[in-house]
């Protein structure tokens, strides 16, 4: 008989959508293992761990591109493990071969090149979680309610009081803290009920809280106020629990999709993902829970856990030694170079550029004169680097573009959105038949000049070349060139019509193709005569 059956008749059910596959959103890593894998342990977005059945660890030490066997000691199941850092970790096993019954504890200081095993000193004890907040201060939770301390790094453990609650007792499965004075523990028994303990005093006292009819499996910590849990059973389907006052009243909700919801974590504070174990499959809440959407898991595989370590890094692990990564190329987007924001007199043949995106095989880019992009005066889609050359703009207008990253089946997203206003209406004329021996940028010609002069450089090699115009006080007028050139000699016209007389200053520099070095730089005076 289920102690909280009454409860179900109230809940809310928040909607589910069925996306189809997860497979564009997490990609397959190679692991040297089949064993299935239950629990993940990342301390930061390069040094993560893997462990699971027949005592099995697996280790990354690159962000997944890699992962080597450790030598765990122990063949029995691990349960947890946890990290603080790239050396110090923890992780929980049971010996459930007579005599002896218990709990075995795994502890490494270098990375899990070794691991030590010792077993709780008391038998017949069968912890489930462990949780340290440095080498020293620990905790660990498990069955009949039971929750332990160490402030010395595992030499000696303590028990902590338990309320006398109808529900004190029931199993932990996890147990997470928010700071080292709030924490909170989650489990239960299945058909039976659901459990939260918490505590606001740094462990002195631990109080059980019946929240549900079913098993609590995890709980995320968003804030000091709102936590989100997630559980279920294989008859009436996943479920979440949340708060929003600190743990102080929870709701229950039946989500309409089979399975258990195991473990749930945020890659953003409105972006979570939770994996369903042998039901094959993911549900994600873009909106901090409030809805869900459903995806099956890739290749049908179980998948237990589940660890973002920042919004660009985030893996799974399950069945058949499967660890999958988090397709960052979906939510990433180009970081657009130049010209700057807001950029005034650029060239009517500018150069765009912008950073590499990593899973990009070629770029889309898209200029318009206006910012919504309804007419399009470029839109370019198989650009296959990180420049674009246009051959010519309309002269002193606003321009708009965009950039995002496209592989073979996939898009990133769009760049922000910059702006830039072309200067004037300018000729280029080269000499094709000499290569210079060396950088040169005389004079302009005429000097002093009466609205339009010219300027004549020599390049080399290849370069990008920057032409501006400045005012006295150091403040630019305008930007003659910025774009790429051969080897050659160039002559820019320019034409200021619209300025007032007096002394300008015009700056060149040549900027190595290569390396982004500047090979040659001039800053020289101009006398416009109006």
């Amino acid at each position: 008989m289920r102690l909280f059956h009454f409860l179900i008749s109230g809940l809310l059910i928040p909607f589910i959508a069925i996306s189809g596959s997860a497979q564009q959103y997490w990609l397959p890593l190679s692991t040297p293992t089949l064993q299935t894998l239950r629990t993940l342990s990342f301390s930061d977005s390069l040094h993560g761990w893997a462990a699971g059945d027949s005592g099995v660890i697996v280790h990354t030490s690159d962000g997944g591109d890699n992962w080597q066997i450790q030598n765990s000691s122990v063949n029995s199941l691990i349960l947890e493990i946890f990290f603080i850092d790239s050396q110090n970790g923890w992780a929980l096993t049971w010996d459930l071969e007579p005599p002896t019954f218990g709990t075995i504890i795994l502890h490494t200081t270098d990375g899990g090149l070794h691991w030590n095993s010792a077993p709780y000193p008391q038998a017949n004890v069968f912890l489930r979680s462990i949780f340290f907040f440095d080498v020293l201060n620990g905790w660990m939770a498990g069955a009949n309610g039971l929750f332990i301390q160490t402030q010395d790094g595992g030499q000696n453990w303590n028990v902590a009081p338990v309320d006398s609650s109808l529900f004190a007792h029931y199993p932990v499965i996890h147990l997470n803290f928010f700071d080292p004075m709030i924490g909170f523990a989650c489990g239960g028994a299945f058909d039976l009920a659901g459990v939260v303990w918490r505590t606001t005093d740094a462990g002195q006292l631990w109080m059980a809280q019946g929240v549900a009819p079913e098993p609590i499996q995890h709980l995320w910590i968003l804030d000091s106020l709102h936590i989100l849990g997630m559980g279920g059973d294989y008859e009436f389907g996943a479920a979440t629990l949340k708060s929003s006052d600190g743990g102080n009243s929870w709701q229950y909700n039946l989500l309409p999709t089979f399975g258990v919801a195991r473990v749930v974590s945020f890659r953003t504070m409105q972006e979570g993902w939770a994996v369903l174990g042998l039901a094959n499959k993911y549900i994600v809440s873009r909106d901090t829970g409030q809805s869900w959407q459903e995806y099956a898991a890739p290749d049908s595989i179980g998948v237990f856990d589940i660890v973002f370590t920042d919004t660009l890094h985030g893996f799974t692990a399950g069945t058949m030694g499967k660890i999958l990564l988090y397709n960052s190329f979906l939510v990433t987007s180009p970081i657009l170079l130049h010209p700057l924001d807001g950029a005034l007199g650029i060239s009517i043949s500018p150069t765009l550029s912008w950073q590499f995106l990593k899973g990009a095989e070629f770029y889309h880019l898209q200029v318009s004169l206006s910012p919504d992009f309804s007419v399009l005066l470029i839109n370019e889609t198989n650009i296959p680097s990180t420049i674009y050359s246009i051959d010519s703009l309309s002269p002193q207008t606003v321009h708009y573009w965009r950039v995002r990253g496209m592989s073979s089946n996939e898009v990133s997203r769009w760049s922000e959105v910059r702006n830039f206003t072309t200067g004037s209406s300018v000729g280029i004329s080269l000499d094709a038949d000499k290569i210079p021996e060396s950088f040169h940028f005389p004079q302009n010609f005429p000097n002093p000049f009466n609205v339009t002069t010219n300027f004549e450089f020599s390049l080399s090699v290849p370069c990008r070349i920057q032409l501006e115009i400045f005012d006295v006080a150091g403040q630019r007028i305008e930007t003659l060139i910025d774009k790429h050139f051969p080897a050659g000699i160039f002559r820019q016209q320019w034409h200021a019509e619209k300025l007032a007389g007096g002394i300008y200053l015009v700056h060149f520099r040549a900027i190595s193709a290569s390396d982004q070095s500047i090979r040659y730089r001039r800053t020289g005076k101009i006398l416009l005569l109006k």
